[in-house]
């Protein structure tokens, strides 16, 4: 069919068609057809219905647990996983529990549970794991709110006690008063271009004194990607801890410059990356080689 399969993201799909560019996105049995072009689409879909047994849902409305809305006038679309946070309140009896506005405490730092009775005890009592694998779909998907808080309680999977069931409710009882947040793109702006800010907490982990990486990649001043994660090393300084950060966000912006490159979406100027650390950004642009702070 004349489709090509982009090396950076094996279930995208790409073809061009004069000036018109039609994107397939694969998952398991499923297909998502985009392009500019409506006669391209139908087209598109003729040719796969002779080849496959297939049917049409029309234009896209939920995939993948994610509600997907569009205003044409205003030229944004909306995704959210409204109804799968539901879900998550009912399954683990949040409905009549009060909302709350963070989705963790400020300042407070977990301890893994260190008594195997206890944990044992906690392994029986509560679906932890369970909880946590449901919130981790969700920062996945559209809610980077909470990527740091799940970061977090993610550290605990088998040392986890009462607290720590009770921190992970806290973040459904967040969810709960937020569930119609989501993703909004908007697509005014005719060029698509990405921008990238990151951040860093320096040593905030009171034993292993390790920093966390904080990024988002925003296009269409929307959040396309994100992370919230634990530094491999030590960081001797804020510098280190901030240049870390910038180093694993730019590994991240250069497969995404790549992949939309492959879509049709190649980014004519440099990329923009923020960062609130004056010494990590004097040291990027240190022309010097030095094996202590050079990002490499």
């Amino acid at each position: 069919m004349g489709f090509a399969r982009c090396n950076k993201e094996y279930c995208i799909y790409v073809q061009k068609v004069g000036v018109d560019w039609i994107i397939i996105v694969v998952y398991g049995d499923d297909l998502t057809i985009m392009s500019k072009s409506l006669n391209l689409i139908n087209n598109i879909k003729r040719e796969l219905c002779m080849r496959f047994k297939m049917k049409d849902l029309g234009d896209i409305h939920y995939i993948l647990k994610m509600e997907v809305r569009r205003n044409r006038e205003n030229k944004t679309m909306s995704i959210s996983q409204h109804q799968h946070i539901l879900d998550l309140l009912k399954k683990y009896k949040i409905e009549k529990s009060s909302a709350v506005t963070t989705p963790q405490l400020a300042g407070r730092e977990l301890e893994p549970e260190t008594n195997t009775s206890a944990a044992e005890i906690g392994a029986q009592n509560f679906d932890y794991r369970g909880l946590i694998g449901s919130l981790q779909y969700l920062v996945r998907g559209t809610r980077p709110d909470i990527a740091n808080a799940v970061r977090e309680l993610s550290k605990y999977l088998s040392c986890y006690n009462k607290t720590h069931w009770e921190a992970a409710r806290r973040v459904l009882k967040y969810l709960k008063g937020t569930s119609t947040y989501g993703l909004l793109l908007n697509g005014k702006s005719k060029e698509v271009t990405y921008e990238v800010y990151t951040d860093a907490s320096f040593a905030c982990q009171s034993k292993e004194r390790k920093s966390i990486t904080g990024y988002v990649i925003q296009m269409a001043g929307c959040s396309m990607s994100w992370c919230s994660s634990k530094q491999g090393c030590v960081s001797l300084s804020t510098a280190e801890a901030e240049l870390i950060a910038m180093s694993e966000c730019a590994k991240e912006s250069e497969w995404l410059w790549h992949l939309l490159s492959e879509m049709g979406f190649k980014q004519e100027l440099p990329v923009q990356v923020w960062c609130d650390s004056r010494s990590a950004i004097s040291i990027t642009k240190n022309p010097g080689n030095h094996k202590a702070s050079t990002l490499r």
